[in-house]
């Protein structure tokens, strides 16, 4: 009997672009059947939202070979697309850069939308738009400029409200209905994002760039958009880590690990930093914003190739360290800061005992050989007051010439 042809389901367009990465580690990988086994670990890892890409091959290949009908949006996302993800080999404008000037004045568009919630695959409407971004970035000058605005998602579909509150109360709090800053002006956003985005490409297409795991969100939302606004300028969505994969074989000629690109695009050190977030989400100090998210991209691309192109570090680059992120001083123990230097001992007083209770305060005293000093201004406050914290407090303590038993002298 004839060899039964493989079926083509997203698990076999998977193995098709897995197949060569795994020649290239050493891995003899002779055909589907031997590369199933190695993949079905990497294929169960992958989110709803990676798979909707090769669902979508799978959906494509389906179609053109019984010649069905498609339907209208699909039919104009496949032959016509407004947005579409670039393939893999696919011919890149940032092969032709001739030197390293011209890789640090090069100008990329990094993007980001948020939605009110990822709908399953079965509803038309994939996603509700909410929030986008964009950032004009160069290696040279940092963030050069910023497009930010809110989205009127329209309508939410029957069944799916209780499902949108609670991705939205658990990622960007971005209200449901009712949002005054929300537009539902699609044309003049679509209209103010290309105008954002033409200066810097006057001809061709626009390119965008965003992480893998968001480029169907991207993609998806962005011909949303445009069929919104009634526009079909095309524009490609280009993956992010492939950019950075091109920066730095462009001047070492060796290509990163993919797991240490992902590593290096999902820190949290700059979550809070000074003007990372939207004025909106800084004031609700809520950490999910798109905004956020593409100033974070050039923040670590920043910060991982300055030392390999030598450009300058700035404020444009990556953010001031300040006290609005990282290590926070408690106001508290600046306060007791303060009172122990004003009440910091002396030769002439170095028998201080240190009050826990204010009747203790008041029965008690200290008496020593020299003088009786009483310190009620210090009864509430522990001894790492006068010691400092941590483990090393107690053998200061312990240590201090004038230490005496526990206890109260009356």
């Amino acid at each position: 009997m004839p060899q039964k042809k493989p079926l083509r389901n997203p698990f076999y367009f998977f193995m098709l672009e897995k197949i060569p990465e795994l020649r290239r580690q050493g891995i003899q990988v002779k055909g589907l059947k031997d590369a199933a086994p190695l993949c079905s670990s990497a294929w169960t890892s992958l989110t709803a939202l990676e798979k909707e890409r090769f669902a979508q091959m799978a959906h494509q290949w389906k179609a053109e070979k019984s010649n069905k009908t498609l339907s209208e949006p699909t039919r104009k996302q496949l032959q016509n697309p407004i947005f579409s993800i670039t393939a893999k080999g696919m011919n890149n404008p940032l092969m032709s850069w001739s030197s390293d000037e011209g890789v640090c004045d090069e100008v990329f568009h990094f993007v980001s939308f948020l939605s009110l919630a990822d709908l399953p695959p079965s509803c038309e409407q994939r996603f509700l738009p909410c929030e986008m971004a964009c950032v004009k970035y160069s290696l040279k000058n940092g963030i050069i400029d910023e497009f930010h605005c809110f989205i009127d998602p329209g309508m939410i579909p029957c069944g799916f409200r209780y499902h949108c509150q609670v991705s939205s109360d658990a990622t960007h709090k971005i209200p449901l209905s009712n949002f005054e800053l929300a537009s539902s002006n699609y044309r003049d956003i679509f209209q103010r994002f290309f105008t954002f985005l033409r200066p810097v490409q006057s001809s061709g297409f626009l390119p965008v760039y965003c992480k893998l795991a968001e480029c169907f969100r991207a993609n998806w939302c962005l011909n949303w958009l445009a069929s919104k606004a009634g526009s079909s300028t095309p524009v490609n969505v280009f993956e992010l880590e492939e950019l950075i994969e091109k920066l730095y074989e462009h001047k070492l000629k060796e290509k990163p690990s993919k797991a240490s690109m992902e590593r290096m695009l999902d820190v949290m050190v700059y979550d809070y930093a000074t003007n990372t977030r939207c004025k909106w989400h800084d004031e609700h100090d809520v950490v999910y914003c798109a905004l956020a998210t593409t100033k974070k991209y050039a923040y670590c691309i920043s910060d991982s190739l300055a030392s390999i192109y030598k450009f300058q570090i700035t404020s444009a680059h990556i953010p001031k360290k300040d006290l609005t992120y990282g290590t926070k001083l408690n106001p508290k123990v600046l306060v007791l800061d303060h009172y122990y230097q004003l009440s910091k001992p002396t030769e002439n007083n170095l028998t201080r005992r240190y009050f826990h209770s204010t009747i203790e305060a008041t029965t008690s005293s200290v008496s020593s050989d020299k003088s009786c000093v009483s310190a009620p201004n210090l009864r509430d406050y522990p001894i790492a007051a006068q010691f400092g914290r941590g483990r090393g407090a107690l053998a200061a303590w312990l240590n201090f010439p004038s230490r005496s038993s526990p206890g109260f002298k009356q």
